[in-house]
């Protein structure tokens, strides 16, 4: 129909299988909207070369809460996505077996990070449409490894049965913003 996938997000299953290279996207495997959703751009089957990148180009505009006031747009570079993501690599490690649970919204900076990161250090997300505290429990104890959440949602996830154990079992709790 002239489209070209650009992507795949896998929800539940987590299973991250496009390749990133500065000039080309390849597919792992073929791609299957089963248990997933196919991103799709009307162009030809063909994806052209990406044009050079300076880390001090723009890559997004991430918006404040606005707890001081009006919330506001902050420019964030590729340079600042990209240093956050080798920055994070360096301090957390990265295994092999990593899954990131993704369960703020991917407009908060923490959440468009998690995505920034997975793709830098090839780790799977397991992507939530939005926190719900048994299904943060339920994604942990079927495997996610790190998670991030704001401060409000840890008291929501300690109030669970037996949060002392399983919040024991992803060997990441990134806890940041307000």
């Amino acid at each position: 129909s002239g489209n070209s996938i650009i992507g795949f997000a896998t929800g539940a299953v987590g299973r991250s299988i496009v390749k990133i290279f500065p000039h080309r996207v390849h597919f792992a495997r073929r791609p299957s909207v089963e248990g997933g959703m196919l991103i799709c751009l009307p162009h030809s089957h063909v994806i052209a070369p990406a044009p050079p990148l300076s880390l001090a180009h723009d890559a997004a505009i991430i918006y404040t809460s606005g707890t001081t006031g009006r919330p506001k747009g902050a420019r964030i570079t590729f340079g600042n996505l990209w240093f956050s993501a080798i920055a994070s690599g360096l301090h957390l490690g990265h295994r092999p077996d990593d899954a990131w649970l993704a369960t703020l919204p991917l407009f908060h900076i923490g959440g468009f990070s998690i995505l920034y990161r997975s793709v830098i250090e090839r780790s799977r997300v397991i992507l939530h449409d939005r926190f719900e505290p048994e299904a943060v429990r339920q994604a942990i104890l079927d495997g996610a490894t790190m998670i991030s959440v704001v401060p409000q949602m840890l008291p929501r996830l300690l109030e669970l049965s037996g949060a002392e154990d399983w919040l024991r079992r992803p060997r990441c709790i990134l806890v940041g913003g307000a």
